[in-house]
């Protein structure tokens, strides 16, 4: 029986981005050899160069003779830690152990700093069911999670963690169920015990250089392709706030080196200070949600350190991509994500516009793009105008197949399944069942 070894709970996009920093963390521990994943699709594929396998097979293998790193992130890191007390793996065999404990909460809302950097100062939030939880009124859907808010001048970073962790303690107690009422997030299971800020999210760190037609994001390109940084406000780089909040909040020990940033939306590559906001983040576990136009070797870096690119490509033809981004560039994004791809982790998103990108063509340069570049795949409706509408079947039919397709190779970091609305399910149902 083999002895000393890691493995890794989660093959998501978490699983992804901490390979290299559980390695790293690990070496006192083992060598990592797989990881574990509860998803049947995951298992028995190769996921990052190691195997997946269910918890079952794990022990048919490894017995109790392993150490587990947890690579579930805030969300849902504390169900996997009581599964692994549950099986009966000691703290003391998972490395990243942190207490856990059952009560209602809302794990944004406790855990989650949104910071949004210009030349006026800071933005911030994070549940916007939760008034007190940020400086003005929330505009997102009622029950909806996210959406920072423009801070008062007078405002601290202090002042703000302190307002989350007032939220943590309302929720414990149960005085902010009514606001929470409608809220997916907000409901009973298990929580890390310690609420620090377990993401920090620098949101809206700029303009950006491409004009997606479903985005609200400022464009801020040219109209001859020319993809060049942002210079319309020389004056103004996002850099000096982002670092003063990032050194605030390591001075003050409300983050760590475990904490995950987020860098994105809005192109961080595009402001000749993009470079710098890359270098920043360095350290962390990185989410690098960025169009891939302009290649960063700074973003490269924090790639290979413990980031992972996040890319929304909504097209596999350059006709396509020119339709939906509003600029020609779909090869040359291919080029920096294959690049970056062999640096890092990259996930590749797939926003589905029903008659604007689901044809065949797309569906097969999509997947040719992902064979070369993809670690882990999404797709997901467009959250900024796709309010209750219904697809057609070609649209069904594509989601079907990017489904099937990618479900053989393991590559689904979140089940697609959940973004089929009631009207659709008969439909989609009927489609999935004539591609068997």
């Amino acid at each position: 029986m083999e002895k000393n070894k890691v493995l890794l709970y989660g093959a998501g996009k978490n699983g992804a981005m901490l390979r290299r920093f559980a390695e790293k963390k690990s070496i006192a521990y083992g060598e990592v050899a797989a990881y574990i994943d509860a998803d049947p699709c995951k298992q028995g594929h190769i996921f990052m160069g190691l195997p997946v396998l269910s918890w079952k097979d794990a022990q048919k293998q490894y017995g109790k003779d392993f150490y587990v790193y947890v690579t579930g992130g805030e969300q849902v890191g504390p169900d996997i830690i009581h599964f692994l007390l549950e099986q009966g793996i000691s703290p003391e065999r998972i490395i990243n152990y942190e207490p856990i404990e059952k009560r209602f909460g809302c794990w944004k809302a406790e855990t989650e700093f949104h910071a949004l950097a210009d030349k006026n100062g800071i933005t911030f939030g994070a549940c916007c069911r939760f008034a007190d939880n940020q400086s003005g009124k929330g505009s997102q859907a009622e029950g909806g999670c996210s959406g920072p808010r423009e801070a008062a001048e007078a405002e601290t970073l202090r002042a703000v963690r302190q307002r989350l962790l007032h939220n943590a303690q309302d929720i414990a107690e149960g005085t902010a169920g009514e606001r929470h009422r409608n809220c997916s997030n907000f409901r009973e299971r298990y929580y890390f015990r310690d609420k620090k800020i377990r993401v920090l999210h620098f949101v809206g760190v700029g303009p950006c250089n491409i004009k997606c037609s479903y985005c609200q994001i400022q464009y801020a390109g040219s109209d001859n392709d020319s993809f060049v940084p942002y210079s319309g406000r020389p004056n103004f780089s996002p850099f000096p706030v982002c670092s003063e909040i990032l050194h605030t909040l390591e001075r003050e020990g409300t983050i760590d080196e475990n904490t995950v940033i987020l860098l994105g939306c809005g192109e961080y590559s595009a402001f000749k200070d993009g470079e710098r906001l890359a270098e920043l983040v360095v350290n962390y576990p990185t989410r690098l949600l960025t169009n891939a136009v302009l290649y960063s070797p700074a973003t490269e870096k924090a790639l290979e350190n413990a980031g992972l690119i996040i890319c929304s490509v909504d097209a596999g033809t350059s006709e396509t991509f020119r339709t939906v981004k509003g600029v020609n560039a779909f090869d040359k994004v291919s080029e920096n994500l294959r690049e970056y791809a062999k640096h890092g982790p990259v996930e590749l998103k797939y926003i589905l516009l029903d008659g604007v990108n689901d044809s065949l063509a797309d569906f097969e340069g999509f997947c040719k793009l992902a064979d070369e570049a993809a670690t882990c795949v999404e797709i997901t409706r467009d959250g900024f105008t796709d309010i209750g509408e219904t697809y057609s079947d070609r649209a069904l039919t594509f989601l079907a197949h990017y489904i099937k397709y990618f479900n053989r190779q393991g590559k689904l970091s979140v089940n697609p399944e959940r973004m089929i609305r009631e009207s659709e399910r008969e439909r989609f149902d009927r489609i999935m069942k004539e591609l068997e």
